[in-house]
């Protein structure tokens, strides 16, 4: 018996100690059940074929987010004895019973399975952050992390466009109806594959991101361009000029002014009358209108109309919310002419809405813990956590950006979803390591042997 006992005890430590493919597996199939497999739920102007039957899709969703949970569990299971377990669990305490929260709201929604199924999304992506912050251990594990996370995210981008082309009738990087993958969900997966490639080549001197930087980024800015979702590209300029200004070497910024002005001075050479510059303009006007008229573009694309509208419901239920993923008192409001559980189209609306002014207070207090230990590394560039800080303020300031006119990660489960957990989760281990770095992460010896019966 005390044999079998070691054997599992290897078995269990083996298991506990790989960061790499429990956790990787978990982010595949969290990823993996992003795309819409049913059909259209919601169709605005358009429709789009199924790719598969409503059971199957159901069913391979409930799998991929049950084997997620299993595997989450036993990983936490297994580190619940280590000190980095209670130091993670208090960093991210808001966020836990704020995840608790959305899973008892079910009780109050008036759509009870949409909240059920959706909180537990949301719980999900906060176990892998607390995986990510007990398992980290150092930079070698970010590197393997966020390489793991950038193929990812390029073998969607590469994808999609191929979905796009190829089989137009699944709807993928289209406006006009929910289809495959929304326009709006392939801007912020392009967007964050090419802010994590660019982030990880300046902050890092890592080989993965040199092979993978002019690939990925030609594909996730095809992948942004065909989408045509114009914030994308926005909100992406200020994560990417922080990590710049901040970060990048006096050389690098040299060469970007010095190639910057040796192309300006060509084309001046070649179109003096400036006249393509201006064919360019207005094309790009065009593209970017999306065929809109100015009031509807100063509307935020009838975003004014929806907050109105959500704003109101929030009133009739303030503190607690309708219910995670729930935006109304009987789970459907009537906006652009069309009757639907709408989503605000603003994390923190979407937060006031679903889960009231409790639940946003334990989200502002979540962000705040985290934000306040990563940004005192930032004072001094050679602290150990300076890397790790800036790449998460990074991220975050993306998350909230694009927050501004999306639900972001309080929505359904997209790709952006869960790099949050993954940046969530490389934040709070940061600040643990380099607080404490007594605080070893082992798993410990006697887990499972414990449990077995003794001779």
């Amino acid at each position: 018996m005390q044999t079998q006992a070691n054997q599992l005890n290897r078995a269990t430590t083996r298991f506990g100690e790989a960061f790499s493919w429990p956790v990787f597996l978990v982010i595949t199939l969290l990823i993996s059940n992003t795309v819409s497999g049913s059909a259209d739920t919601l169709t605005i102007k358009g429709s789009s074929d199924p790719i598969m039957t409503q059971t199957a899709f159901l069913l391979l969703k409930a799998v991929g987010r049950g084997t997620s949970f299993l595997i989450l569990s036993y990983l936490l299971y297994l580190q619940v004895n280590c000190q980095r377990f209670a130091l993670s669990g208090k960093l991210l305490l808001p966020f836990l019973c704020f995840a608790g929260l959305a899973v008892c709201s079910t009780a109050w929604s008036p759509l009870k399975s949409t909240t059920l199924f959706q909180s537990a999304s949301f719980l999900l992506l906060i176990l892998l952050a607390w995986v990510i912050a007990v398992r980290w251990r150092c930079e070698g594990d970010t590197s393997r992390l966020l390489c793991f996370c950038s193929v990812l995210l390029i073998f969607v981008s590469a994808a999609l466009i191929v979905f796009h082309f190829a089989f137009p009738r699944y709807g993928a990087l289209t406006r006009l109806s929910t289809g495959l993958f929304h326009a709006t969900a392939g801007g912020s997966t392009g967007a964050l594959g090419v802010l994590i490639l660019t982030s990880s080549a300046i902050l890092w001197d890592w080989r993965w991101p040199r092979y993978l930087l002019f690939p990925g980024m030609a594909l996730h800015l095809a992948c942004m361009t065909i989408g045509g979702n114009r914030f994308s590209f926005v909100a992406l300029l200020i994560p990417l000029g922080l990590v710049l200004c901040v970060a990048a070497s006096r050389f690098l910024i040299a060469q970007i002014v010095i190639a910057g002005s040796l192309f300006g001075l060509i084309y001046l050479l070649f179109d003096p009358g400036l006249k393509r510059i201006e064919f360019v303009q207005t094309r790009f006007t065009e593209t970017l209108s999306q065929g809109q008229t100015s009031a509807q573009i100063q509307s935020l694309s009838g975003r004014e109309e929806m907050w109105a509208v959500i704003w109101e419901n929030f009133l009739v239920s303030p503190f607690l919310g309708h219910g995670f993923f729930v935006t109304s008192r009987t789970g459907s409001i009537y906006v652009w002419d069309h009757f639907g559980n709408w989503t605000a189209h603003n994390v923190w609306l979407q937060s006031l809405a679903s889960m009231g002014i409790l639940g946003t207070l334990l989200l502002t207090v979540g962000f705040g813990f985290i934000g306040l230990n990563l940004f005192r590394p930032l004072v001094n560039q050679n602290h150990p956590a300076w890397h790790h800080s800036v790449f998460s303020l990074a991220l975050l300031s993306w998350i909230f950006i694009w927050g501004l006119l999306n639900e972001a990660f309080l929505g359904p489960l997209l790709p952006e979803s869960v790099i949050f957990a993954i940046v969530l989760g490389l934040g709070t281990a940061s600040c643990i390591h380099y607080v404490r770095p007594d605080c070893g992460s082992e798993v410990p010896t006697t887990t499972l042997a414990a449990l077995l019966p003794k001779n």
